[in-house]
């Protein structure tokens, strides 16, 4: 086995004697490998459960790093565009699926600088729907009771009924407006 290791090496020992470069082969050496260089990843990062995107990081050494800006896109008060390893962020769960692709980030609320999210609906739509309802049924109880108003004898009981129906979704629809302000 050491006599074939040795004839395998040997015709590049020779290769690299010949070759005239200016240097010895022991002062060369070899070009970094994915183990020792960054890597530039774009990860599809979820931040708290909420999908994020795509995003840069570098992976150094086996390290995770954001850059400042990147940080900053996630919410944190990061100053400075030095790259900082996600494992020295106190508090924040890193789940990191190379394979995937994929980042997931558990932040307590109080380490990010995020604009609130309000998901019931703003009072002054509430109040505008209210008003258009409102509005719709006073129209409905006005053109029942002119109807009425115009309607022969023979048509004047049919007539009535429509009113009263009408004014019956008039204040159906007055209710639920005034609910609709609460």
């Amino acid at each position: 086995m050491r006599m074939l290791l040795t004839a395998t090496l040997t015709p590049c020992a020779a290769m690299a004697a010949d070759a005239d470069i200016g240097a010895s082969g022991d002062a060369m050496l070899p070009p970094p490998t994915p183990l020792t260089a960054a890597q530039t990843l774009y990860l599809d990062v979820t931040l708290n459960q909420t999908p994020r995107g795509l995003l840069p990081f570098t992976e150094l050494q086996g390290r995770l790093m954001a850059a400042g800006a990147t940080l900053r896109q996630l919410g944190f008060p990061a100053r400075g565009e030095d790259p900082v390893a996600l494992d020295q962020l106190g508090g924040v769960v890193v789940r990191n699926a190379t394979l995937l692709q994929t980042l997931a980030l558990d932040v307590p609320l109080e380490q990010l600088s995020l604009p609130t999210t309000r998901l019931e609906r703003p009072t002054e739509t509430a109040t505008a729907a209210a008003a258009a309802t409102a509005t719709a049924a006073g129209e409905a109880k006005a053109a029942a009771t002119e109807a009425a108003a115009h309607a022969s004898d023979a048509t004047a009981d049919a007539a009535q009924k429509v009113a009263d129906k009408a004014r019956d979704v008039a204040d159906d629809a007055n209710k639920n407006a005034n609910e609709a302000k609460r």
